[in-house]
């Protein structure tokens, strides 16, 4: 629709809007259905090799998406972005229609879905390992990726690109962005077998604050192009680790329950945090005075929280010392 409005030149801000908020009640059940099936589709002797590659194909998208649209922007335009994007989920159609698995109602009683909720949230606080990843994730998902719908205006306010060149400066800020996520999956996967997952998160978290820190004083494309690759490469860490986890730790017949804590951190929290700094972006635009104002001063905020993130991660860190062994502990009982 988005495609076809935008070509006829009909789209509105609140189409965009409706488009927006029935996509994320649809993704609500879509995602984490669609990461609760590689424990069906894969044999259990693999499953350990596979939970990270299929995280990583759901975080690479969500960073390297960017890269290619800011570049299709630059290329062909608005309307073609919305198409092209509208006709990639074909592909995705087709690969559910191929599963050759049974893929059954689970052998479980009947429960209310407020309490079937319930007891997905229950085991997530209960279960404190999982507890605290959800705790950095929605710390980094509200403060560490708010940046990237915030790019276009650090591009023209901070890099000081003009009008007629922020689509290429656009480009090249998303596709350093994607490229260093590609470079966070290279260094993840080398550390696939690592016990030291909490380390691993902790210290993604710690590069995506500094680096935020140091965007808001940079006027130089030649450098934040970089720093936006780090940004991009730690944050793939940072999503692929805790998602691969809360596979992993979670037990089967409650796994698309835990997993939907995981996509409503990531997906449900961060809008917030985007509208929080983005706001703060707009607000102090005008103001006068030495200090960052702007996204200069959005990412300050952003990056601090992030610093203080992951100060907490590091008092909590006895619950992630050692993840080798990937055993979930018995699932709540709920009594209706």
């Amino acid at each position: 629709y988005l495609a076809w409005a935008t070509w006829r030149g009909i789209a509105t801000y609140e189409s965009v809007l409706i488009v927006a908020f029935v996509t994320g009640l649809i993704g609500c059940v879509e995602m984490p259905t669609r990461q609760s099936l590689v424990s069906k589709v894969v044999p259990a002797e693999d499953l350990a090799s596979a939970v990270p590659v299929n995280a990583m194909t759901f975080n690479v998208a969500r960073i390297f998406g960017p890269a290619v649209g800011g570049f299709l922007l630059a290329t062909v335009g608005v309307a073609a972005c919305y198409l092209l994007d509208g006709l990639s989920f074909l592909a995705l159609i087709w690969a559910v229609i191929a599963i050759k698995s049974d893929l059954g109602r689970p052998d479980r009683r009947k429960q209310p879905i407020g309490d079937l909720i319930f007891e997905g949230a229950l085991y997530t606080f209960r279960e404190a390992r999982l507890r605290t990843l959800l705790i950095l994730e929605t710390i980094t998902a509200c403060f560490g990726i708010f940046y990237l719908p915030l790019i276009p205006a650090y591009v023209r306010e901070e890099l000081g690109f003009s009008e007629a060149a922020s689509k290429a400066g656009l480009a090249a800020a998303y596709t350093s962005t994607g490229v260093g996520a590609i470079i966070g999956l290279v260094f993840i996967t080398a550390l696939s077998d690592s016990p030291h997952k909490g380390r691993i998160v902790r210290g993604a978290m710690l590069a995506i604050g500094l680096g935020l820190l140091l965007l808001s004083t940079l006027h130089s494309p030649w450098v934040a192009y970089p720093t936006l690759a780090i940004i991009g490469g730690a944050t793939i860490m940072q999503f692929n680790t805790t998602n691969a986890l809360f596979q992993l730790l979670s037990p089967e017949h409650l796994r698309g329950r835990v997993l939907s804590m995981h996509i409503w951190a990531l997906n449900g929290l961060s809008p917030f945090g985007i509208l929080a700094l983005g706001t703060l972006a707009g607000a102090s635009r005008g103001w006068t005075g030495s200090g960052p104002k702007g996204v200069a001063l959005s990412m300050v905020v952003g990056g601090a929280l992030m610093l203080i993130g992951t100060f907490y991660g590091w008092t909590q860190r006895r619950f992630l010392h050692d993840l080798a062994a990937h055993e979930p502990m018995p699932g709540p009982a709920i009594v209706v």
